[in-house]
């Protein structure tokens, strides 16, 4: 973590001592800090709206939210997930897809949402079961971005790429313009 990270508290994990057994337990505070690969500086973090602990009743488990330059101001919050949130993957200022899921359900969900206007509703794209191997449509075709790592794809159409059961490759499009 560089200077930047530190200096906004992002950099800086709880201890995670007390986590409970469940799965789906997190730590507090700030967790997956990693800088946004569309942007030459920006942070961006996950953190828990549950405290945590999966055993706790609420209508949203996890926040994500980013930190421009010069890195002093608050975070802008991007994107509240129902579930576990688990990865995100930036593709232009106004594409970004994360992904949710929740252990004992086995559901698991991707979204479209729009870092460039949050206010914007998120869009479903897949809803599924994780244990449902068919129905897994694989992860975005990444390409360099202009800072360095990975973008998926930035075309009107997203190709996702899924390796079927008996080892074969089909391309499927999903439409996230």
């Amino acid at each position: 973590m560089t200077k930047a990270g530190r200096c906004c508290g992002a950099g800086r994990p709880s201890l995670a001592d007390n986590l409970s057994t469940k799965f789906d337990a997190v730590r507090v505070g700030p967790r997956r800090v990693f800088w946004r690969t569309d942007q030459p500086a920006t942070l961006h973090w996950v953190e828990a709206l549950d405290n945590g602990d999966p055993t706790n009743d609420v209508p949203h488990r996890d926040i994500l939210v980013e930190l421009e330059p010069p890195f002093t101001g608050q975070p802008r919050e991007l994107w509240r997930s129902r579930d576990r949130f688990r990865r995100v993957r930036w593709g232009r200022e106004d594409v970004a897809l994360v992904w949710e899921r929740w252990y004992d359900t086995r559901q698991q969900r991707i979204w479209r949402i729009y870092p460039n206007q949050p206010e914007t509703p998120p869009q479903l794209l897949v809803e599924r079961s994780t244990e449902d191997q068919y129905s897994d449509p694989g992860m975005p075709r990444q390409i360099p971005g202009p800072h360095g790592e990975g973008t998926y794809c930035g075309l009107l159409q997203m190709e996702m790429a899924y390796t079927s059961a008996v080892g074969g490759l089909s391309i499927r499009g999903l439409s996230v313009s």
